[in-house]
């Protein structure tokens, strides 16, 4: 009596090599989407030292309106990044000649450094690269914020 047998092929070499090319196609989406995370998260923390109240000063109030406006454009993308740190600078930069008197619209970061402004040339400052990077790196919330401390707490 003689049996014959006959070998089926392994489930898993097949699906190997199914499973390498699917990961290999999949991969950017993945790391996409795990950065875009970790990039909104590095986004949202704020510097919570800067003391933030209620504003009664109408000028100041406009203002803060404006700074404030700018992370609701962002948040739902009517803005880019850059657009945002472009309309931050503008705004703290008109505040300050409309408030203070001192024209520092045209003027370049040494020349406000000259003028012993601090807490304008330090925000001014966080908003140099991006405003005129391509990609527009930083912190617009944290920039944001900090403008609004500044508008608020102005002498």
């Amino acid at each position: 009596m003689e049996t014959t047998v006959s070998l089926q092929s392994d489930f898993m070499t097949g699906f190997i090599p199914l499973f390498v090319l699917a990961l290999f196609i999949a991969w950017p989406l993945i790391t996409r989407i795990f950065s875009k995370d970790r990039k909104k998260q590095n986004e949202s923390k704020v510097d919570e030292s800067i003391s933030v109240k209620p504003v009664s000063d109408p000028i100041k109030k406009d203002y803060i309106k404006k700074v404030e406006n700018i992370s609701y454009l962002f948040e739902r993308n009517k803005i880019s990044k850059k657009q945002g740190f472009q309309d931050l600078s503008f705004f703290v930069r008109s505040f300050v000649l409309e408030y203070a008197g001192i024209d520092i619209t045209n003027k370049t970061l040494a020349e406000i450094r000259a003028l012993n402004i601090e807490k304008v040339e330090k925000l001014v400052e966080t908003c140099y690269e991006p405003e005129f990077s391509q990609k527009g790196n930083g912190n617009l919330y944290k920039a944001v914020y900090e403008a609004r401390a500044i508008i608020d707490s102005w002498n």
